[in-house]
């Protein structure tokens, strides 16, 4: 990933919303002598500081009785100047504090291309326990945006529009269980689901949830109390045919009865 000049500056706008762009700070590549440095220098930080401060007393004026949780964030980073950079912007804000990968709330996960390995990656440190994923990348992710969201993914900060506050402001949001995906992401995923959808589950007559049709519209007519062979007379079907449809559904989903088939769906939405 690239890495800012060290003497480069963190600045907030002039708003002080900790939302708002910095005017010099990003993750836009900066040669120096020593090749490339990702600066948030100790002491350099004041006018950041001062918006951490005012972001945090919003976010805990909610908040009544003893103090707000911390976000504990862990960190990935596949270079030590990265990461003393990303973790330097993280102790600005007295609300956050770093952690290992399992006690994470959130995860910092930051890659200088979008490649099979960070798939990898993110299914490596998801594995056995539901994480919350903040990405920092760079190229493009139409291949991978839906496996990304599969393993975790809750938030991608595009690495040339980098800044200080928006990374803070993300944590935030991840960590108490928000989505951040621009726009163009979400088409992405939308397409996907259509793709899915149409190339997919609707040629095999089924719904997102695995059930076919005929199956949902079993499931309704006994939620709406209907026996067995009022169900079959409604459908045109056999009696012995819808009873086969109802053992099928539990067999497929591993539902113990047709009470726990029709909370299935209905849990599930279908009904």
């Amino acid at each position: 990933m690239g890495r800012l000049a060290e003497d480069d500056l963190m600045h907030t706008s002039a708003s002080g919303s900790i939302g708002s762009p910095m005017s010099t700070a990003s993750l836009s590549a900066a040669p120096t002598r020593q090749g490339y440095r990702f600066g948030f220098a100790a002491g350099k930080c004041t006018e950041l500081q001062q918006t951490v401060d005012s972001y945090c007393k919003t976010r805990e004026s909610g908040v009544s009785g003893s103090a707000a949780a911390k976000i504990r964030v862990a960190l990935h980073v596949p270079d030590n100047l990265t990461h003393s950079g990303l973790a330097s912007c993280i102790n600005q804000d007295r609300r956050l504090s770093q952690t290992g990968t399992a006690d994470a709330d959130v995860v910092v996960l930051a890659q200088e291309t979008t490649s099979a390995s960070t798939m990898d990656a993110l299914r490596s440190l998801s594995y056995g326990t539901a994480k919350r994923f903040l990405l920092i990348v760079e190229g493009d992710w139409r291949p991978y945006i839906s496996t990304a969201v599969q393993h975790g993914v809750r938030a991608i900060l595009w690495r040339p529009s980098f800044s200080a506050s928006s990374f803070l402001h993300t944590i935030h949001e991840v960590g108490n269980s928000e989505v951040v995906l621009s726009p163009s992401l979400q088409g992405m995923l939308i397409d996907d689901f259509l793709r899915v959808q149409n190339k997919v589950l609707a040629p095999r007559n089924l719904t997102t949830h695995g059930l076919a049709s005929r199956e949902v519209d079993v499931l309704r007519l006994i939620s709406e109390g209907f026996d067995l062979k009022e169900i079959a007379q409604k459908l045109a079907y056999s009696e012995r045919t819808i009873k086969n449809i109802i053992y099928q559904v539990m067999k497929r989903q591993g539902l113990r009865n047709r009470a726990h088939a029709v909370s299935f769906a209905i849990r599930s939405g279908l009904i």
